[in-house]
């Protein structure tokens, strides 16, 4: 892997990946405001998300408090820099012009929940490290919001495709498969491809190529008379030259 590296503050205390910079100041608002779609649970709201979240709000909140930038990085700068190496290799079968450049890591309680892509940026809540304590559930987000990048690379034929596609799924009442945190290695309120077809796009792009078995064992239920459609999306998503450097 070559280039070179771009920290900025408490970052520095990370063994970054050699092409992706990695942030430690967080996503301006008024970028998260604008994007696309943000999760954003607030320390008013959490009681409403109690299940879907591994435990008690009241935790959550106690874990904000326990884990500030430093500790933060002290505890989980190793996970950070694994998410980092994920996305370098993930990259790796982008044009330079499209590939994510900084991982920024967004420590505000009221941001909890937030995994976006803005730019060549995705924007992280520091909470799905010390919440989750697991590095599937990053490796899932991260799938995910690569998958809008695949997206928007599509040509405009292959984006009308997967817009039928999308419709059809909603008219069979079929795109439940296809949201993420019904699997496991996914936050439990992850994944919205109810939303548009790039949601669909997204959240299949994340299940195909990072949770085959598992999606394949639920495509089971699905009637056999929608396999020819969700082949046809599968087709469009799946990455076989995938080279993941974890």
């Amino acid at each position: 892997m070559n280039g070179s590296v771009r920290i900025s503050g408490v970052a520095a205390l990370l063994k970054a990946s050699p092409i992706l910079a990695v942030a430690a100041m967080g996503c301006p608002s008024s970028e998260v405001a604008t994007s696309a779609r943000v999760t954003v649970l607030s320390s008013e709201t959490l009681d409403e998300f109690e299940g879907y979240i591994p435990i008690p709000p009241d935790s959550v909140l106690r874990l904000y408090k326990i884990y500030d930038r430093s500790r933060f990085y002290e505890e989980y700068g190793d996970e950070v820099d694994r998410s980092a190496i994920l996305l370098d290799s993930l990259n790796q079968s982008l044009p330079p012009s499209r590939r994510i450049d900084t991982l920024s890591i967004e420590f505000a309680p009221d941001q909890f929940g937030t995994a976006v892509r803005t730019g060549r940026t995705i924007c992280l809540s520091s909470g799905f490290y010390f919440v989750y304590n697991d590095f599937s559930v990053l490796r899932s987000i991260l799938f995910h919001e690569h998958g809008h990048v695949r997206y928007e690379m599509l040509p405009g034929e292959k984006q009308s495709v997967v817009e039928e596609i999308w419709h059809s799924l909603g008219r069979a009442a079929l795109l439940y498969v296809f949201v993420d945190g019904e699997y496991s290695g996914n936050a439990w309120f992850g994944g919205h491809p109810d939303e548009s077809a790039e949601e669909l796009f997204a959240s299949a792009f994340n299940l195909f190529n990072n949770r085959p078995d598992e999606l394949r064992a639920t495509l089971r239920y699905v009637p056999s008379e929608y396999y020819g459609i969700v082949d046809s999306l599968r087709t469009v998503v799946r990455v076989d030259d995938l080279v993941l450097f974890e």
